[in-house]
Order: structure tokens, then sequence, then C-alpha cells
């Protein structure tokens, strides 16, 4: 019997991390635009709530990526949790029966987990890296065959970067 992967999340306070979280099974459960228009809301407003510093972000159909400031007096996995936390409260409910079915492969769960248990992150310490990680998330729905370009994509930071919001010290702006 194969043995669940953990991540070693990275990222303690203050540090600016890239992260990715997946859905359970690799469920395709944020594929309708409602979805991901409400994971989008959620980045902004975790990030809102507990003084994190967006960089950059996009919502795919079963994960996200995104690069932040954690909290000055707060961790990756701390935020991470806090994030997969509030959109599995949003996000669970509206669910259709065909996407709660995707994840029924985890029935032995309580029905209450969307995310994978773990997530994946690593410290952004060098500026080559910053924009090496940036660069990815921004062209994933480009490699996907979504969009030609990565500003198309409505669910991504692309779009901000492109009009000139985001800003090394303030990061992106948070929206209210």
């Amino acid at each position: 019997m194969a043995r669940y992967r953990h991540y070693q999340n990275r990222g303690g306070p203050g540090h600016t991390i890239y992260a990715t979280t997946t859905v359970l099974d690799f469920a395709h459960v944020l594929r309708r635009p409602e979805m991901k228009d409400r994971m989008v809301h959620l980045i902004y407003r975790t990030h809102q709530r507990y003084r994190a510093k967006l960089h950059s972000y996009v919502v795919m159909n079963n994960h996200v990526h995104l690069i932040s400031t954690m909290p000055e007096d707060r961790g990756s996995t701390w935020f991470m949790q806090r994030l997969k936390d509030q959109s599995t409260n949003n996000l669970l409910p509206l669910l259709l029966p065909e996407e709660r079915s995707m994840l029924s492969v985890q029935a032995g769960l309580d029905r209450r987990q969307l995310w994978m248990r773990s997530f994946d992150s690593v410290v952004l310490e060098q500026p080559m890296i910053f924009t090496q990680k940036l660069n990815y998330i921004h062209q994933n729905p480009v490699r996907a065959g979504l969009v030609a370009m990565p500003d198309e994509y409505r669910w991504s930071s692309a779009a901000a970067f492109a009009r000139g919001e985001w800003t090394p010290d303030m990061g992106l702006p948070l929206r209210p």
C-alpha cells in the first residue's frame, strides 16, 4: 500500500513563498466560472484578513498556485490552513452532485474536505526564483490550452500585472 506523501512546507513569518494546493483526487471541481470567481475572492479575502501580501495567483480546475508574503507573526502552514479551511467552507456547499461524486474516492472522509491534506511550498529567497515562479503561475493557463495569452485568463493575476497594479513593496492591491 502506497503511503501518503507529506510535503515539507517551508515558509516562516514574513517569508515570501510559492505555494500549490490541490483538490482531492485531482478532481476538476473548480472548472465552473462561479467556483473560480469564489476562489479568487477567498484568496484576496484571506490575504487581507491575515495581513499577508499577495503577489501572484492562478486558480485552475483542480489546483491553485500563489506567491505570498506571510504575515509577520505567522508561517505558511498556518496561513495555508486558513485559506484551505475558508475555501472548503465556502465551496463545498456550491458543488453540484456530479462534482461531489468526483470526490467520492475519498469516501472515508467526513465529507467536509476539499483539498489534499498537505500542500507544497518553497521559500523564494532570490529574485530570479521569484520571477521564475511568477512566470510559471501566469503561463499555467496558456500551457493548459485555456487561453493564448496569460492576461486573457480571468482567474489569474496576470492581467493585474499587465495593468501595472503589482509593486514589489505592496504586492497586488487587496480588494475590499
